[in-house]
């Protein structure tokens, strides 16, 4: 028998499942099924335009296929894609809410989170194809490791995500992340390994415009579960970088990524799973749910 994945996570139980979350004062909101199902469409047809304007960028035949998924997404049974938004915020429900569990009972502390940009993660526009998520993740893994990732009691959750900076047409890799007890001491010391440590950029387009690699944020977990489920987004935004007296700025609002780089990150991740896209450390899968496997001191 195959070991569970996080793939394998089953739906946390009311309390802890971000769907039916109270979320009277809280800033954010968990996608209904309505607004999910309405995406799909829009993705849908996004991709069939995008088949017949663009057949010498993307894989035309692909793109109808996956479009005809989405197109079924407004049955009772999502299609199994995260291309699907619907399917997508099933999963997201489903791991979100078993990591808020695992929050709020496992009694460790402090508890963080975390957006990380290693270095070389930044893909050109018509290579994202190219990417293999698994093998991103592992070097992440193993840069974990050399910071004492494997003496450490804790636990660390992370997810890839993505932004298409089209001024620069490269597509911006990152890990959002939850981590907490010694895991936490583990990313600060991430901060000195190279690829990771904060510098002063050069000037967009003669270096890399991310000067901050690693965003630590240790202030109290408010608004549960918008902490845990934010770094599992259907949602890949465009950002774009620009030039000031003061350097590199990001545009604050997040757009839709223009065709075709919006139906080549659907083919893509289309390709992938959850499990692909995660990293757990000091965490397993269960029937029930998420456990610890380093209690501190062992």
């Amino acid at each position: 028998m195959s070991r569970r994945s996080i793939n394998d996570l089953l739906k946390p139980k009311k309390l802890y499942c971000p769907s039916k979350a109270d979320r009277t004062g809280a800033k954010g909101r968990f996608e209904t099924k309505a607004s999910a199902r309405a995406e799909d469409a829009k993705r849908a047809m996004s991709l069939r335009r995008c088949a017949e304007k663009f057949p010498e960028i993307i894989n035309a035949e692909a793109a109808i296929k996956l479009a005809d998924k989405l197109s079924a997404s407004a049955g009772e049974k999502p299609p199994a894609t995260l291309a699907s938004a619907t399917f997508y915020r099933a999963r997201r429900n489903a791991v979100g809410g078993q990591l808020w569990q695992l929050v709020e009972t496992c009694g460790i502390a402090p508890i963080v989170t975390a957006t990380i940009i290693p270095e070389g993660w930044d893909i050109p526009g018509l290579d994202l194809d190219q990417v293999d998520p698994v093998r991103f993740m592992e070097r992440f893994r193993k840069a974990l490791n050399r910071c004492g990732a494997v003496g450490s009691s804790g636990f660390i959750f992370a997810f890839m995500h993505g932004e298409y900076e089209a001024s620069a047409d490269v597509w911006q890799l990152h890990v959002h992340l939850v981590a907490g007890g010694e895991m936490v001491d583990v990313l600060k010391r991430l901060k000195k390994l190279k690829g990771y440590r904060t510098k002063r950029a050069a000037g967009y387009g003669t270096a890399s415009p991310v000067y901050r690699r690693i965003r630590i944020s240790d202030k109290p977990l408010t608004n549960l579960p918008d902490p845990l489920t934010y770094p599992m987004q259907s949602f890949w935004p465009a950002r774009a970088r620009y030039e000031t007296d003061k350097g590199s700025k990001r545009q604050i609002v997040k757009r839709r990524i223009v065709e075709p780089f919006h139906t080549l990150q659907l083919l893509w991740i289309d390709r992938f799973s959850f499990k692909d896209l995660s990293l757990l450390m000091g965490l397993r899968v269960t029937s029930s749910g998420l456990k610890l496997t380093r209690q501190s001191g062992t």
